[in-house]
């Protein structure tokens, strides 16, 4: 299995390109703007259990904070684990973003 080396490039222009509003409908969580002004969204954490909102996504950082369990990280790392359970499966995450946003595979530039 070759590896292949993805440009840092790449990862700064899709997360420009992504609405955290859309990826978070497309894998169909829950969730609502903050009271302060509306930039920042929360959500029930899907790495754990909980009853009140405790994750926050920050569009404008293309990162993500659970407040209850501390795990954090960035567009694709919340995507990654949405979809595997798994932090770094990329591989995944890129075949993802092209079926849901049209976005080309990096391997395919």
């Amino acid at each position: 299995m070759k590896i292949r080396r993805i440009p840092h490039s790449y990862f700064v222009e899709v997360k420009q390109e992504l609405d955290w509003e859309d990826v978070l409908h497309k894998l169909g969580i829950k969730f609502h703007s903050t009271k302060k002004g509306g930039s920042i969204y929360e959500a029930k954490c899907i790495l754990h259990n909980e009853n009140t909102p405790s994750l926050t996504f920050n569009p404008y950082m293309c990162a993500f904070h659970c407040f209850g369990c501390g795990q954090s990280g960035d567009t694709f790392n919340f995507i990654s684990y949405a979809l595997t359970g798994e932090l770094y499966n990329y591989g995944r995450v890129f075949r993802w973003l092209n079926k849901n946003f049209n976005i080309p595979l990096p391997w395919d530039r």
